[in-house]
């Protein structure tokens, strides 16, 4: 008999999120556990989801809609967190649908708080029910993250109550270096929860089949655009690359965080750098590996990072990377890339080592 998993998707919202990893391990139990899924999310993102999983898959996948859930592209946080509140709120008013399915497991797809307090809830009422999450990265202070300080307070006190609830679930997936991966046992030590370490996430079957595109890009960011994922030092970097290669060509995609918006465009206008970049708020399965394939060098200039994929993923693409010099980039599998890193801010050095690989890789050719 099958197992039935109700798989918690409560926080898509707006723009398209990462769920690739999720995507893989969802494969994995239609594929070799016949496992029947349903997904508790927004009407908006079945169509997402569609475009991720092979037509086969897909038709096997129910769908049930976040009551009081809406599509839309908040333009700050109050936005975002009033309607995570009135998900929550929805699926406890209209908890009958999930009673009659009578699932075995439930999946929560991230450790923010909507998906992590409505697979709690439904654990408490649903005895027996085995709950997972999947937790990748711990989010610092708001005193030592760049931008909004109130902005950045709501993420944090979401982590903290997520990290709370969390100790009673389970299983954790997780993918860490081995330093943070220490970090989360010792979290969890007084628990029982059983901490499974999660390394996949790159499509190896994408990156077999797919080419480059006949368009080459020099330089490509994937990730959220965020000040802590470094997007304006990124800029700063490209303005002084064009001064001397005035052609750059430059793919980045992502979603923009909303209290950043203006201040990106404003710094691609003054650095004349409109014509060079091609930005797109997402990208993802086959398109993205095309793209990876079709880049000289990724560029990530994130402050911190616990166990970024895309990078991973630039290296199984044989691209060249530059990074600030994180503890992560020190250890296990990434420092088997071609990674060069830098110290933070040192906007001059960076664009000159991206000048002359540019410069070399023209001339090999």
């Amino acid at each position: 008999m099958s197992k039935k998993i109700l798989v918690v998707d409560s926080t898509y919202i707006g723009s398209n999120p990462n769920r690739e990893r999720n995507v893989i391990n969802m494969s994995w139990w239609i594929k070799k556990e016949n496992a029947d899924l349903t997904i508790v999310t927004t009407n908006g993102s079945k169509m997402f989801y569609k475009e991720l999983f092979n037509p086969e898959e897909f038709k096997k996948i129910k769908f049930i809609r976040l009551p009081l859930s809406k599509d839309f592209s908040p333009k700050g946080a109050i936005g975002v967190v009033t309607e995570y509140l009135k998900r929550i709120a929805g699926v406890f008013l209209f908890r009958p649908s999930f009673e009659k399915e009578g699932y075995d497991n439930i999946y929560a797809l991230s450790a923010i708080f909507p998906d992590v307090i409505i697979a709690y809830g439904l654990k408490k009422k649903f005895t027996g029910l085995k709950v997972h999450v999947v937790f990748d990265n711990f989010v610092k202070k708001p005193s030592e993250r760049e931008g909004n300080y109130f902005y950045n307070l709501i993420p944090y006190l979401s982590y903290k109550l997520s990290v709370r609830f969390m100790k009673k679930f389970d299983i954790i997936f997780t993918a860490m270096v081995q330093d943070n991966l220490n970090k989360v046992f010792k979290i969890f030590n007084e628990n029982k929860v059983k901490i499974v370490p999660d390394m996949n996430g790159v499509n190896l079957d994408y990156i077999n089949k797919v080419g480059p595109l006949e368009k080459i890009y020099d330089v490509l960011y994937i990730g959220r655009l965020h000040r802590d994922k470094g997007i304006i030092d990124l800029l700063e970097v490209l303005g002084r690359v064009k001064k001397t290669l005035p052609n750059v060509k430059v793919f980045i995609a992502g979603p923009m965080v909303p209290d950043i918006k203006e201040e990106i465009e404003r710094k691609i206008d003054i650095l004349g750098l409109k014509h060079n970049i091609k930005l797109e708020s997402h990208i993802s399965g086959s398109h993205k590996y095309e793209i990876l394939k079709s880049s000289r060098i990724f560029c990530f200039l994130s402050y911190y990072d616990s166990y970024p994929v895309v990078i991973l993923e630039a290296m199984a693409c044989k691209l060249k990377i530059f990074t600030y010099n994180l503890d992560v980039f020190n250890q296990k599998p990434f420092n088997l890339g071609d990674i060069e890193t830098f110290e933070r801010n040192n906007f001059d050095l960076i664009s000159n080592r991206i000048i002359k690989y540019l410069r070399e890789g023209v001339n090999k050719e």
